[in-house]
């Protein structure tokens, strides 16, 4: 599972439009990369990350990194402050609010909460024109939601697929599409490593 959390913290970064890197960033980035699988090292690079969030608190790029190590922790809760910061920089950004609903849910939000939460970025995709069948925000928002439309959406979205081998992969992940291979709570007594500073 500490892996799935960690792919999910990559997945949605992916999603979320690119800010300006500080060399610094870019240096921690590369830190981080090469904690993976390392509690300690990875520990490190959050305290690291946190000295530079201190002096630059509006960096989004140190908060998503920051983001990501608590995610190769397979530790969400020490991350939703910095989700529900980019979150709240940007309310209008489909990517960001799906990013803090994955949060809110993976540290127990109740599930009227988190139907809510996904119905409002599909809502958003819908505003801003991205609720088409290219869309995964939009896609996984209704998946989540368990909405009505989902499984037409879902249908319309596999059909626009190409065979290229990153397409035929989505494919097979959707086909078979559950919450849980996505995301689960995960109870803070099931966190088996905790950086020194949260402790």
């Amino acid at each position: 599972m500490k892996t799935a959390l960690a792919a999910l913290a990559l997945f949605v970064s992916l999603l979320r439009p690119c800010t300006g890197l500080a060399v610094d960033a870019a240096q921690l980035s590369d830190l981080l990369r090469e904690a993976f699988g390392d509690d300690e090292r990875t520990c490190a690079v959050i305290r690291m990350l946190d000295r530079e969030i201190s002096a630059r608190p509006d960096d989004e790029r140190l908060r998503n990194l920051r983001i990501a190590a608590y995610g190769a922790l397979n530790n969400p809760y020490p991350a939703r402050a910095d989700v529900d910061f980019l979150a709240a920089r940007h309310p209008d950004s489909p990517p960001f609010q799906l990013q803090k609903c994955l949060y809110a849910e993976a540290t127990g939000a109740t599930r009227e909460e988190n139907r809510l939460c996904y119905l409002r970025v599909a809502e958003l995709c819908e505003q801003s024109g991205k609720a088409d069948v290219h869309s995964h925000e939009y896609l996984l928002a209704l998946l989540l939601a368990d909405a009505p439309e989902a499984e037409e959406a879902k249908r319309n979205f596999l059909a626009a697929l190409s065979d290229s081998p990153m397409d035929q992969a989505l494919k097979e992940i959707l086909a078979d599409f559950s919450r849980e291979q996505l995301i689960r709570r995960i109870d803070p007594s099931e966190i088996r490593y905790r950086c020194p500073q949260e402790q």
